[in-house]
């Protein structure tokens, strides 16, 4: 057997082949499978719960029921999560844009009051432009997984190059992520 090429030597003998494998996910396909990623804690917790509470009450027929129920209930809770997390990820962000750039512009410590306009204005725009944003984010999240699994989380040059192909094979492929979202999505 030929030996292996020295970046991924430490990826098979440390156990970083898993991250690995969920980084080229994220890399090459993160905009498609964001939305099961976010379900899938939901589902996996309902089915569980479902499968606990169907014992308790009776035989295979309210197991098979109560873990499709709970299983539903988890995936709307995870749904509802995503939403809350969106806009507080937004409130954090802009906050931070406001005190950041209060002083570029004014030449003065920001306000509280321009630090709760920049926490208002974010919580309201993060959650609509991030659906936008999806494909780069994704891409970027696997390309630091990936670059991380191979020991060059470092190497600038890595992450940013392997974002950029990431970008664009997702753009290239298509997908759901940087379609407008629908008023019900919304």
């Amino acid at each position: 057997m030929p030996p292996l090429p020295p970046v991924l030597q430490p990826v098979l003998l440390d156990g970083r082949l898993p991250a690995l494998v969920a980084g080229v996910a994220f890399l090459l396909f993160g905009a498609r499978v964001y939305g099961l990623l976010v379900v899938a804690p939901g589902i996996v917790g309902g089915l569980a719960l479902g499968a606990a509470v169907g014992q308790l009450v009776g035989g295979p027929l309210a197991v098979s029921v109560t873990m499709v129920l709970a299983a539903l209930a988890g995936a709307v809770i995870c749904q509802l999560f995503e939403k809350v997390a969106l806009a507080v990820g937004g409130v954090g962000l802009g906050t931070w844009l406001a005190w950041a750039a209060w002083p570029l512009v004014v030449h003065a410590q920001a306000p509280w009051w321009g630090l709760l306009g920049g926490a208002c204005l974010g919580g309201l725009a993060f959650p609509r432009v991030y659906h936008y944003c999806l494909k780069p984010l994704t891409a970027l999240l696997g390309a630091w997984t990936v670059a991380w699994a191979v020991r060059q989380e470092h190497s600038a040059w890595a992450v940013a190059g392997l974002a950029i192909l990431g970008t664009a094979v997702q753009v290239w492929l298509g997908g759901k992520g940087g379609k407008k979202p629908s008023k019900k999505e919304r």
